[in-house]
């Protein structure tokens, strides 16, 4: 005998009156919710504009008597600065060649990766001990949950906004990870302790064989790269400004830079002249002129700080008779360029701790 068919029950959704209600109802509670929390929104609003216009405000530009100027300041500082982040790092990456001042994140990241493993292996390895020791060993912190996040994030987040791929990137991924590398290291430290309790000898050794091993990377790291010399071609030192003084060239470069019209610094030789001066006003800096304006820093600038108006030749018998007030070049066209200047003082400069040097000539 067949069973009687019951009749199918079709689910109701709901109606549309209803979920105007429910969305205006959600609308209504997270305005409520931010009305609630109005202080500390202002509050941290106002620490983060603090904090931008802290490090991105151009120096030595702003004139508080001068409403135009401060305006400029702030501009450049909050808005300008996220325009220019957009530029390198967003739209140089995914649109050439309109941008051509690509950056590959998987190298960076490998960089970065390659200094921590071979300058704080330990400090990675006890990291990561400590990390998962504390998250699935029954007792969560979250401090160092939090800090062994920030290492994790900044593994990828530094590379990701760094100008360059350097050995000191590093650093901002190691300071979060000595928070957890600490935690590893006392569980290593107490697994030691427990084992001689225990009067387990093998224990016992592993453990005093990862802290020996710690010791004696961080010793050979420490000897190698802070006691001895570097050579210039080692991987963990990072070659930037030395610590010569600019303050000699820079004022007087100050000096002699006019408020008129015309070139104030002109740059010569092939290894500073760039095709277009005009490209180096906002980043991204074009593939071309990548190497010349590497060559120029830290030098560009000051002379930007100067507001000095640029220009750059190929070699010295490219210069005009009437020379500008500065005129840079390298040590390879020194006395070229000497015998076309006259009534100028003359500055050697080291750009870097790997044999960079310029010659700046200085009207006098």
């Amino acid at each position: 005998m067949l069973a009687a068919r019951r009749p199918a029950h079709r689910r109701r959704g709901p109606h549309p009156g209803e979920e105007a209600t429910a969305i205006r109802e959600r609308v209504r509670q997270g305005a409520a919710s931010v009305v609630r929390r109005r202080v500390a929104l202002l509050r941290g609003t106002a620490v983060a504009v603090v904090v931008a216009l802290s490090f991105y405000v151009p120096r030595g530009r702003t004139d508080l008597s001068a409403p135009a100027s401060l305006l400029a300041a702030l501009e450049s500082g909050t808005v300008g600065a996220v325009q220019r982040f957009l530029a390198v790092r967003v739209l140089g990456r995914h649109a050439p060649p309109t941008y051509t001042n690509d950056h590959a994140l998987l190298p960076y990241v490998a960089g970065t990766a390659e200094v921590l493993l071979a300058a704080a292996l330990p400090v990675v390895g006890l990291a990561i001990w400590g990390f998962f020791r504390e998250r699935y060993a029954g007792r969560s912190r979250p401090v160092v949950n939090f800090a062994a996040y920030w290492a994790g994030a900044g593994l990828l987040l530094f590379p990701l906004a760094t100008e360059v791929n350097q050995p000191w990137v590093a650093v901002h991924v190691l300071a979060p990870a000595t928070v957890p590398a600490a935690v590893g290291l006392a569980a290593l430290w107490n697994a030691a302790a427990e084992s001689i309790a225990a009067d387990e000898a093998a224990r016992l050794a592993a453990a005093l064989l990862l802290l020996s091993a710690a010791g004696v990377h961080t010793g050979a790291v420490v000897a190698g790269e802070v006691y001895d010399a570097p050579e210039a071609d080692d991987a963990l030192p990072g070659y930037a400004q030395p610590g010569a003084e600019f303050r000699a060239p820079a004022a007087a470069i100050e000096r002699a830079v006019t408020d008129g019209t015309g070139v104030d610094v002109l740059y010569v030789g092939a290894d500073l002249a760039v095709p277009d001066e005009s490209t180096l006003d906002r980043p991204p800096v074009p593939e071309a002129a990548r190497g010349a304006f590497s060559a120029r820093l830290p030098l560009a600038w000051y002379v930007e700080r100067a507001g000095a108006e640029t220009a750059s030749v190929d070699a010295p018998n490219a210069m005009d008779e009437s020379a500008p007030p500065v005129v840079v070049t390298t040590p390879a066209h020194r006395r070229a360029v000497a015998d076309r200047l006259s009534g100028y003082e003359r500055y050697e400069i080291e750009q870097g701790l790997t044999d960079r040097r310029l010659v700046v000539f200085v009207e006098s």
